[in-house]
């Protein structure tokens, strides 16, 4: 994010950065710079108060959005980290309950599960205690219920609605979820959606909390406000003194395209009249070329009327009008399409190809287009979020730092026992540990590791539990010092030929994405030095997703592109049915399921800073398929052309003769 020199702000920019008390709502497009907006306000708000001692809370229902808040403010004024707090929703909360967690049975070493087969674990135990053993219902059915459930305020319409299609009484789902919520905190657990649940009870409940953070934060901001979710929402209206309404909120309504996970259009304007806000526009977008500007624009005007929106995206960028920036290329089976534009992503200099990524609406489309890149050597990917790591070197290294975080956590423990033996074939007992823990204040971590020295171990182990696990972890806490010495270890292991390394497994990739987390986590505290717990959390809270190999295509759904921009954009698959869904479809064109399709629509559009490039196919499957009405929306589907008649990039010769034939044959 690049920072904003005041000189070189526009008019609504400058207001927006000088704001003072009172609530304020930003309404801003795509590449507005608002968060940039956000930042210099809060730059200033502490520059000019240096002796006071209050806070500014910033809060982002996205990692990557309050990362680069804090490196920003961190940047601008470096010895101020005790004025101001950027963070998730979910980060805040957890932290809160870490200090004040006790009122409702929470450790301060509570342990965060990640991992959502471990939840559905819990589901499944929680089911079988409330309905007994031959329940039709599983872990895994309930597991988005429950989401669901804890991202609406623990809602009880949500449990009721939903157990009709689960055929199930909902007095026996609430039950379910209370035993569930009962047996998390019983255990010193938390699931990250409930953090914030779990937080927002506790201001509500506690008096004084709610006071104490009247008085840590004297100004709030909220970013990408559209993404929240209606418990995110609940805790921001507890933070706020509403003596002060000092609130200012950024939100873009075009981007509301998660109304199945949360998010909701009509809170925007539910926030706005709630907290009686004055409205600010920051609709010049400096990313997108001016044609691209033009079609969102015109695809997202018939949703403008439905409530109080940000408006059309003014056009600021002014790129070379020789380029064609907006591609439209009709094809006559959705086969060619996929092998057309892998021949021309293919075909295009590897500096290039690293600019590009492929969007559509379903994973199903995309499985097609990777499968195409593949059989011209070029990778394409889709991102899978991933909650734990792989590599056996990792999964110890992870739970032992969470089980000296959590001495007395048996979850931990058992995880350490089982990937210590994977790592060296040295057999430790958890059930044996535990009683040897609980004679000595119950600390397992200790135990573990004096079981092991008990072992015919070898000397380098022996000085691996002596000098690594109990002096610098068990005794100091040293993190730092044990993630290099731990390192070492690591390789020294995979240099033992008599030793079976099947183990190892990912171990190299995720080595770089351990290295990477760290390497945020210390980014995000400013680079002071962080406890072990702090590193924890931030572990427990973030995907341990491996990095695409390079000069790999990314190959999203448009659900998962909003937080990412590339030069060039394919949007494929732009067929009624799929593109629009049929069930938007039917519910009808002003629906708001279809708003929502066409927010979807605008957001993978405006991904493009050069170039897009909207494809679809006359037939799908065998199956007759009409264009997209968004392509008549836009005002470009009398543009299309057949890729004989596309002046863009380099077609493969074999793909275009056939493709052609099929079009000559039509």
């Amino acid at each position: 994010m690049r920072t904003l020199n005041l000189n070189e702000l526009n008019s609504n920019q400058l207001y927006g950065s000088n704001w003072n008390d009172g609530p304020l709502l930003v309404l801003a497009g795509h590449a507005t710079g608002k968060t940039s907006m956000l930042v210099s306000r809060t730059v200033r708000l502490i520059k000019d108060s240096p002796s006071r001692y209050w806070r500014v809370l910033g809060l982002s229902p996205t990692a990557k959005t309050a990362g680069e808040m804090n490196e920003c403010v961190n940047r601008q004024v470096p010895h101020s980290v005790l004025r101001y707090n950027l963070k998730t929703f979910d980060s805040f909360a957890e932290a809160l309950l870490r200090q004040h967690g006790s009122h409702i049975g929470l450790c301060p070493s509570y342990a965060i599960v990640s991992d959502k087969f471990k939840r559905i674990d819990m589901l499944n135990e929680m089911i079988r205690k409330v309905l007994g053993s031959f329940s039709h219902i599983s872990g895994e059915n309930l597991l988005p219920v429950l989401d669901r459930y804890l991202e609406s305020d623990c809602d009880s319409n949500v449990p009721n609605f939903l157990a009709v299609e689960l055929d199930l009484d909902p007095n026996d789902l609430d039950n379910i979820f209370r035993e569930y919520r009962d047996t998390m905190i019983e255990r010193n657990t938390l699931d990250a959606p409930s953090l914030v649940v779990e937080a927002l009870g506790l201001i509500r409940r506690m008096e004084g909390i709610r006071k104490q953070m009247y008085r840590a934060y004297r100004y709030i901001c909220i970013d990408d406000f559209q993404n929240t979710n209606f418990s995110q929402y609940q805790l921001v209206r507890e933070l706020v003194n509403r003596e002060s309404n000092n609130l200012i909120v950024a939100t873009d309504d075009h981007h509301v395209i998660n109304h199945w996970n949360g998010p909701n259009p009509n809170r925007i304007e539910q926030l706005k009249h709630e907290f009686g806000m004055e409205t600010l526009s920051l609709p010049a977008n400096y990313r997108c070329p001016s044609s691209i500007v033009s079609v969102a624009n015109r695809l997202i005007n018939p949703n403008l009327n439905c409530f109080t929106a940000t408006g059309e995206v003014e056009k600021i960028k002014l790129g070379e009008e020789h380029k064609k920036s907006v591609n439209v290329i009709r094809f006559s089976k959705f086969e060619d399409e996929v092998e057309w534009i892998a021949s021309n992503i293919a075909n295009r200099t590897a500096e290039e190809r690293d600019k590009c990524v492929v969007l559509a609406k379903t994973n199903k489309v995309l499985d097609h287009m990777i499968e195409a890149l593949k059989n011209r050597s070029v990778v394409g990917f889709t991102w899978t979020p991933r909650a734990e790591f792989l590599s056996t070197p990792l999964q110890w290294m992870h739970s032992i730092f969470r089980l000296a975080n959590a001495r007395s956590n048996s979850e931990h423990l058992f995880k350490v026992c089982k990937t210590y033996y994977e790592l060296t074939g040295i057999e430790t007992n958890p059930r044996d540990i535990i009683p040897l823990a609980n004679s000595a204040e119950g600390d397992y971590l200790r135990a573990w590791a004096k079981t092991v020295l008990r072992s015919q171990i070898s000397r380098v182990d022996r000085e691996v539990i002596e000098n690594i696990v109990v002096k610098l972890l068990a005794d100091h806490l040293d993190h730092a010092e044990f993630q290099i010495k731990a390192f070492k270890w690591f390789y020294d292991l995979s240099k033992r030929t008599s030793e079976d390394r099947s183990w190892y497994g990912e171990y190299s990739e995720e080595k770089k994405i351990w290295n990477g987390l760290v390497e945020d986590v210390a980014l995000k505290l400013g680079r002071r030095q962080f406890s072990l717990h702090r590193l924890v959390t931030e572990l427990d809270l973030r995907f341990k997703t491996p990095k695409p190999p390079k000069g790999a295509i990314p190959c999203l759904t448009v659900h998962a592109s909003q937080v990412m921009e590339c030069d060039h954009v394919y949007l494929i698959g732009m067929v009624e049915d799929q593109f629009p869904s049929r069930m938007s479809i039917e519910k009808g064109n002003n629906s708001s399921e279809m708003e929502e399709e066409r927010r979807s629509c605008f957001v993978a559009i405006t991904r493009a800073q050069e170039s897009i490039h909207l494809t679809f196919s006359d037939e799908v499957n065998n199956r007759p398929k009409d264009p997209s009405r968004f392509l008549s929306e836009m005002g470009v589907l009398n543009e299309a052309v057949r890729p004989s008649d596309c002046e863009v990039g380099i077609q493969d010769k074999v793909v275009h003769e056939r493709t052609e034939s099929y079009r000559m044959a039509r």
